[in-house]
């Protein structure tokens, strides 16, 4: 009797074990990986806009419709007076702070990073594009507004992407040469694990860079064709990081936002790019 209890207990811590090392794995890279391959889409109704500038995928259905999303973010950024003499009031460059610094999300499908530095009180100018487009149908963009949101000035590293959340066909824009082709990339894709867990697998790679949480601020920005589904904040000496997820409404791609810098700085960035708050 007694030896058969001792083996329950031994079963059990077992499975106890075995669930803890599960639960690690799906918190690990390796369990996160972006699959690809290539594939043909057909939809000339879709019109090319920022592939240059910033991100621009389109998600295509089984039904014959798509959804186009773009953002244009570092080059789409000016200053309400002229310049003045003796050099630009801005300057933005690539760079690859969130590999450098181990925080590049896993299963990024497209994105930029880089260094924005204003070198006076200016404007943000950002051009948010959620197109529903029927294949089959006229090639025709959507008005989309114009979003202009102030800004101090200062250096501040900021970087987006876009994971996928299913299993799907995506056309990914890559360049646009004037008076040239449009290149792109028509790919099958998917992330092996939930977005829940990309969350989280970013969230231990930030702290792993030496970033604490903190109380994050009220963020009052919003942008309509995003689903904000969570944010965080950290700091690290004097450097503020904002850390946002946010879903495209209507497909299955997931925006990551991060932004580091200052804090007056990150703050300001943040008001201009969030998604929103989450209610309830």
């Amino acid at each position: 009797m007694e030896s058969k209890r001792l083996a329950l207990l031994f079963t059990g811590f077992l499975v106890i074990l075995l669930l803890f090392y599960f639960a690690r794995e799906e918190r690990g890279q390796k369990s996160c990986l972006l699959e690809k391959s290539e594939t043909k889409i057909e939809c000339p109704a879709v019109h090319v806009m920022f592939a240059d500038e910033g991100m621009d995928v389109v998600e295509y259905h089984q039904n014959g419709t798509a959804v186009h999303f773009a953002e244009m973010y570092l080059r789409g950024m000016v200053i309400n007076e002229s310049p003045p003499q003796g050099g630009p009031q801005i300057f933005t460059e690539e760079s690859n702070w969130t590999e450098e610094l181990g925080i590049k999300p896993p299963c990024v499908l497209q994105g930029q990073s880089g260094l924005v530095d204003l070198r006076e009180p200016g404007y943000l100018l950002l051009w948010p594009v959620l197109n529903h487009v029927d294949c089959n149908g006229p090639r025709e963009v959507t008005p989309q507004k114009l979003k202009s949101s102030l800004a101090p000035a200062g250096k501040v590293y900021l970087a987006y992407y876009v994971v996928p959340t299913k299993e799907g066909e995506f056309r990914v824009y890559e360049s646009i040469a004037w008076g040239g082709p449009v290149k792109f990339e028509d790919v099958k894709v998917k992330c092996t694990c939930s977005i829940e867990t990309l969350m989280a697998k970013v969230d231990d790679a930030v702290k792993s860079a030496g970033f604490v949480q903190v109380p994050s601020w009220d963020i009052s920005g919003s942008n309509e064709h995003l689903m904000p589904l969570g944010a965080t904040m950290y700091r690290r000496g004097d450097d503020y990081l904002y850390v946002e997820f946010s879903e495209a409404k209507g497909m299955d791609l997931v925006r990551v936002l991060m932004i580091m810098g200052d804090e007056k700085t990150v703050k300001a960035y943040a008001e201009a790019f969030t998604a929103g708050s989450i209610e309830g």
